[in-house]
């Protein structure tokens, strides 16, 4: 069931990823897409936390605090890098989060990390290697190392998000209520940094600058509740990378429908990317 459950999250977690890719590729500011996506996935957290209705305490707002850094942070250094290269070569490489998650659950919590695993971590830090080679493809040298920093700096903070729903799994906290306060805090943060355009855009085009956002934050509400969900009944271990296939749908969708093309060298590193993140399952 926790598998089921795990694969879902990564569809609808993918499905939100490419609503940002389209924002961005129709214009709309990364700063309304942020404030869609924190504002529908704020609505949806707090719905889900009421209902289970667990008590708010410090631990709670820390650790709200702290995976909403890795949130924020993330999807602002994601969208960043959505402006200046593919999304077909910037998701795979984020996924590499997975890696780091899964030395989380094996170091700190005990789990299991067989053949399987082992080769598919081996298998992502390469790609990471041959991808760090030649970031760009045409038109690379223009973003080769901002892009590859925004990108690596994506990472990182998505990993403080996904291993801190383990750690918060662990600590017995309620996941839907860490998930809401990580989403408000990036939404104050952000309606208040961009509230010169909020302004600027009056009410009548606020939806429309939103509706990007406001979509992508309904399947990133979904992708992640079920994924926390999925954590309670299964390995952080394999979860974690089957939750991380959510980029195989952001490539396969931005391939298909903006005609994105990678160089052989890219090709081969998105591909053993994939290889590593279905290895790790096992």
């Amino acid at each position: 069931m926790w598998l089921l459950l795990a694969v879902t999250s990564a569809v609808i977690f993918g499905l939100a990823g490419f609503g940002m890719k389209v924002g961005q590729m129709r214009r709309v500011p990364s700063s309304m897409v942020l404030i869609g996506l924190y504002l529908s996935g704020t609505c949806g957290f707090l719905l889900t936390w009421l209902a289970g209705g667990s008590p708010v305490g410090y631990s709670l707002l820390l650790a709200g605090l702290v995976i909403g850094l890795g949130s924020a942070g993330g999807n602002f250094a994601f969208m960043r890098a959505l402006e200046t290269g593919p999304a077909s070569l910037a998701s795979p490489i984020v996924n590499m989060n997975v890696v780091l998650v899964i030395l989380l659950s094996v170091l700190a919590y005990g789990e299991k990390l067989g053949t399987a695993k082992a080769a598919g971590v081996l298998f992502i830090l390469v790609a990471i290697g041959l991808i760090a080679l030649r970031p760009g493809g045409a038109g690379g040298e223009r973003r080769s190392p901002y892009w590859l920093a925004l990108v690596l700096l994506s990472t990182l903070l998505f990993a403080v998000r996904n291993g801190g729903l383990k750690v918060t799994q662990e600590l017995a906290l309620d996941n839907s209520a860490v998930l809401f306060f990580s989403y408000l805090f990036p939404l104050l943060y952000f309606l208040f940094r961009y509230r010169g355009e909020l302004a600027a855009i009056g009410p009548k085009g606020l939806l429309p600058a939103l509706g990007w956002g406001l979509i992508s934050g309904v399947g990133s509400f979904g992708g992640l509740q079920l994924y926390a969900y999925a954590l309670s009944q299964g390995p952080a271990s394999v979860i974690s990378p089957v939750f991380s296939l959510y980029g195989l749908v952001i490539v396969l969708l931005s391939v298909w429908v903006y005609k994105e093309r990678l160089t052989a060298m890219q090709s081969l590193a998105v591909a053993l990317t994939f290889v590593g993140l279905l290895l790790v399952r096992f």
